[in-house]
């Protein structure tokens, strides 16, 4: 979600987030938490989606895949009720599966019902995990269908990103919605340089990385430090470059007396400088008997 109040067709407004107003963004990152792709939500009409979700069109795709979906999206699926697997207690579990597609849905009730679908993983063979049991105060053993297990161990890479990208994210206020987006997309090129970083650094076996705080602050001052400050001249840049000129003292102070002689110039002609009494000066063109005309500086 990025966080914008302004006025805006499609914005959004979730809860349960930390910036309830804002644009909403579907995102595919790895467990690394690289974000690989993003979608900005635009309404209805900018997201297909099936009723087994994203698994349905990425398995027409040939691409295996496993994630959660939500119940009123399994249309038709008379998977049991959240009330039944919680009076069997925690680890209970059903599953159905797509006879047309061989997609697998399951439920699993740990302290809410969880519902996934998947592709290329089922929910046998079972498990045991760990979970924390607030009546007894201690760890207990929970049954965990296999695709629960595949599905935690790859999950996280989106929540990843958004907390890096929370640390230190470009919080410049605008009423233009797509500065936001802009600086958003700026964040996740950072967060994603950094990640490559230290993967890359991971694979020289080196062990001391520079921290996030000090890899954008290295940007940032590389960015800042390509300008010097000088302001640009404005207008159309001029196609002679000229050598400085030195007032020749020695020379009778005469009308139309040449002060200068040759100047460099680009195309290969002769330029020279006289200079008047009015105290104004012309610029002759060797091969042209055209003048330009501009206000002597002695």
């Amino acid at each position: 979600m990025v966080p914008f109040k302004g006025k805006l067709r499609y914005k959004q407004y979730l809860k349960d987030k930390p910036h309830s107003w804002g644009i909403k963004i579907f995102s595919r990152a790895g467990a690394s938490g690289i974000i690989y792709d993003f979608e900005v939500y635009t309404g209805k009409s900018s997201v297909s989606v099936t009723e087994l979700g994203q698994e349905a069109e990425l398995f027409l795709h040939g691409i295996h895949s496993s994630g959660t979906v939500r119940t009123n999206r399994l249309k038709g699926c008379n998977i049991e009720a959240e009330d039944l697997l919680k009076k069997k207690g925690r680890g209970s579990f059903d599953y159905r599966v797509e006879t047309n597609s061989g997609i697998v849905v399951t439920k699993w009730f740990d302290n809410k019902s969880v519902c996934t679908a998947s592709s290329f993983v089922g929910a046998e063979p079972s498990d045991n995990c760990k979970r924390w049991d607030r009546t007894s105060k201690k760890y207990v053993d929970v049954v965990r269908p296999l695709c629960i297990a595949e599905y935690n161990k790859f999950m996280g890479g989106v929540d990843l990103s958004d907390m890096l990208i929370e640390l230190y994210r470009i919080d410049i206020r605008g009423k233009k919605w797509y500065m936001r987006l802009f600086y958003y997309f700026l964040d996740i090129s950072v967060v994603n340089a950094w990640l490559l970083y230290r993967r890359h650094m991971g694979q020289q076996g080196r062990t001391h990385n520079k921290s996030f705080l000090d890899f954008k602050s290295e940007i940032a001052n590389y960015l800042t430090s390509t300008n010097d400050g000088t302001p640009k001249p404005r207008g159309r840049p001029l196609r002679d470059q000229t050598v400085p000129l030195q007032k020749d003292q020695s020379l009778p102070n005469q009308s139309h007396t040449i002060v200068f002689a040759m100047m460099a110039s680009s195309i290969g002609q002769r330029q020279w400088l006289i200079r008047s009494d009015a105290g104004s000066a012309r610029l002759m063109l060797e091969s042209s008997v055209s003048s330009v005309m501009f206000h002597c500086v002695w």
